[in-house]
């Protein structure tokens, strides 16, 4: 998939970061570690717009963020830029894009 190797060819260019993938019921793209500690938890998903897809990147969000202790995940997408909370996880939707000239 074009946009997950993007995300990742980006995550590397920064030596600090290591990248691991992640997977206990569902799987999650990339968690990023910085100086031993976790900065993000990414999904890539390029069109979120099947409601079932929607819901399956946002249960492995999810997750992932509750079992690494995380009170925030990333969906990179092609256009959705939107903030929710769910079951006690703030889910940032960002385009990849923006992802890419924030970081």
């Amino acid at each position: 998939d074009d946009m997950a190797s993007t995300t990742i060819k980006d995550i590397r260019r920064k030596k600090e970061n290591t990248i691991f993938y992640y997977q206990k019921n569902f799987e999650t793209d990339f968690v990023v570690l910085q100086k031993n500690s976790i900065k993000e938890v990414i999904q890539v998903c390029y069109d979120l717009e099947n409601p079932q897809t929607l819901e399956r990147e946002k249960r492995a969000i999810i997750e992932a963020c509750k079992n690494l202790q995380q009170k925030k995940g990333i969906i990179i997408n092609q256009y959705l830029e939107k903030e929710e909370q769910c079951d006690g996880v703030t889910i940032c939707y960002i385009p990849l894009y923006r992802w890419l000239m924030e970081n």
